[in-house]
């Protein structure tokens, strides 16, 4: 899942786990579970994923063979009563966790453990927090996002079809519970910036441009002439019911948003960091622990970001002093063909990462309605039953070509996202982990394969070191500015000083990074960061289990691709276990 870019900012289309819904039951008996762990965990999957239809519909195709049948269709909302009972629900499944017996558990669902019970502490550590989260942005809000998830909504079959347009007429009301939201925001102070309202209305009245050829008309159109065995008429009437529910509930949506930001923005209060608002500074910290999925403080991450922040001088200094830096590879492949890029990077990345099995996948091209809102490209997660087929996004608007192109489409697809998606689905990870949201991880991983990616361009030695380290001064710069406007209260004044020392000195160009920042707090953070933990574990991995050197760096890959997503503390923990199951093996 990737990611809108300003300069290397990206945007993830990952769904969260458990929206807020109404409370389920769990059976449990005073003194022990009446289930097995893993059966236990299995039930929070089916009960949580059957609450909001489009997180059922991304995460399985075959609802049936997991033993879930007619489930309500719904988008979820902002409820703030449906968020009591979800804290309230978290809480009933923190008791059942705790009356596991942990070490008798097998390794993987003891890691599966330590991962439910550090996600469930961080929500409820986090509960006071719940009006500072901003579910719209130009870059990650669901009004971004929406669209794009509705026109990938995939008809297996001819009944998904209303399924889907029964969703598409909750869209208004869906907004109305976040226009609510954003409402109670501004009357607790907390209001978005003016900057960042106006760039969310700018971006719904671009949606709203020629409504006939709307991403959501075009799209579906689409996909019902490519549905098999549907009659004519029927077609025509799916269509019809389409146009009708896009005028009578996407429109007016997209419509009272706009509306409701421009009569809100007079609450905007704060145009700075978060640190400005009451118990700011303990938000941010927390957001970055989440999002991050680092246990470092802030002081440690800065302090990390300076160690690699001067390795990469060094490294561009050395490059700069011991060659010439070419501009173009020698290529044997077409650099503007993104399916011809990606059959290069799946074969290429073969030494160095585990094989994977054939997946198919699409290239397809942002809709114009969000080309100028939208990330240069991104990757949309396949269901967990169905992980061989994959659709990569790209934006035209974006203008990605060569070596930008190149890298782009290893973050996304091999040995980035669509490979580290698919090789840990295929693994077997237990199903309740395809409901958690870890973009440190994941986030960090794409941009760790992503750097990997410059030795296959083509380039010699010195010159992909120097684009790499290029690129990798650039995110320590974002993650260090994210921390400075949210954590030290940096203002434009303190921004343009900080750019001024790398020759960036317009001023446009300060206010546009500080928009982008002050929208997504963190945002920057789980590349950056999720980036530098893995390099931090390579490192102690490749020290402490160095077994045979032309095979060190694969096996560091299988053993994390295995764990798959989780906090960086618990894949530590767990990376002993791992290595000692994989060498046994052998």
């Amino acid at each position: 899942m990737r990611y809108l870019k300003l300069l290397l900012c990206y945007l993830c289309l990952s769904l969260c786990f458990f929206s807020s819904c109404a409370a389920s039951e769990v059976s449990v008996t005073p003194e022990k579970p009446s289930l097995c762990f893993s059966d236990w965990c299995d039930q929070i999957f089916r009960e949580e994923i059957s609450q909001n239809t489009l997180n059922l519909h991304y995460t399985l195709k075959n609802p049936k063979e997991y033993g879930i049948t007619s489930p309500a269709i719904s988008l979820g909302s902002y409820d703030a009563a449906d968020q009591t009972e979800y804290l309230k629900r978290v809480k009933e499944y923190t008791e059942i966790l705790n009356m596991y017996d942990y070490d008798s558990l097998e390794l993987e669902d003891r890691m599966t453990y330590d991962i439910l019970k550090y996600h469930f502490n961080q929500i409820l550590s986090n509960r006071l927090f719940y009006y500072y989260g901003e579910p719209l942005s130009s870059v990650t809000g669901i009004q971004a996002q929406l669209p794009i998830l509705l026109s990938e909504y995939e008809f297996y079959q001819t009944s998904d079809i209303p399924v889907y347009l029964n969703l598409l007429s909750q869209v208004d009301d869906y907004y109305n519970s976040i226009i609510t939201f954003e409402k109670q925001k501004a009357r607790n102070g907390l209001f978005m910036s003016e900057q960042a309202a106006d760039a969310i209305i700018s971006q719904c009245e671009d949606f709203l441009k020629n409504p006939s050829e709307n991403m959501l008309i075009t799209t579906f159109n689409e996909r019902i002439d490519k549905m098999q065995n549907l009659d004519s008429r029927l077609a025509l009437e799916y269509k019809s019911q389409n146009m009708q529910a896009f005028i009578s509930h996407v429109i007016p949506a997209y419509k009272s948003l706009i509306s409701a930001l421009k009569e809100l923005k007079p609450y905007s209060n704060n145009q700075n960091g978060l640190c400005y608002l009451k118990n700011g500074t303990s938000y941010y910290e927390a957001l970055v622990a989440e999002t991050t999925g680092s246990s470092k403080s802030i002081p440690e991450l800065k302090t990390l970001i300076n160690k690699y922040y001067k390795t990469d001088l060094l490294s561009l200094k050395a490059c700069l002093e011991n060659g010439e830096i070419a501009t173009e590879a020698l290529s044997s492949f077409s650099d503007d063909n993104p399916e011809e890029i990606l059959l290069h990077l799946s074969h290429e990345i073969a030494a160095d990462f585990p094989a994977l099995s054939d997946v198919n996948y699409q290239v397809k091209y942002v809709n114009e309605n969000l080309a100028e809102h939208i990330s240069p490209a991104f990757y949309l997660t396949p269901p967990i039953d169905n992980s061989s087929e994959n659709v990569i996004y790209i934006n035209p608007a974006s203008n990605l070509k060569e070596l930008s192109l190149f890298t782009t489409l290893a973050h996304e697809g091999y040995p980035g996202h669509l490979y580290q998606t698919v090789y840990s689905t295929q693994n077997g990870l237990p199903n309740i982990r395809s409901l958690l949201s870890f973009g440190g991880y994941t986030e960090g991983w794409a941009t760790y394969a992503e750097m990997y990616s410059y030795r296959l361009y083509g380039l010699d030695d010195i010159s992909a070191t120097y684009y790499m380290h290029t690129n990798t001064l650039n995110l320590s710069l974002y993650a260090r500015l994210d921390i400075g406007i949210h954590y030290d209260g940096w203002e434009l004044e303190d921004i343009k000083s900080f750019l001024s020392q790398f020759g960036i000195t317009e001023e446009a160009t300060a206010c546009a990074i500080q928009t982008a920042i002050l929208e997504a707090p963190a945002n920057y953070l789980k590349y950056y960061i999720g980036y530098l933990e893995f390099c931090e574990l390579k490192e102690k991995a490749l020290e402490a289990f160095s077994q045979d050197d032309s095979q060190d760096l694969k096996n560091f890959h299988q053993i994390i691709l295995t764990m798959g997503p989780a906090p960086f503390s618990i894949l530590e923990k767990y990376m002993g276990d791992y290595y000692e199951i994989l060498y046994s093996s052998k």
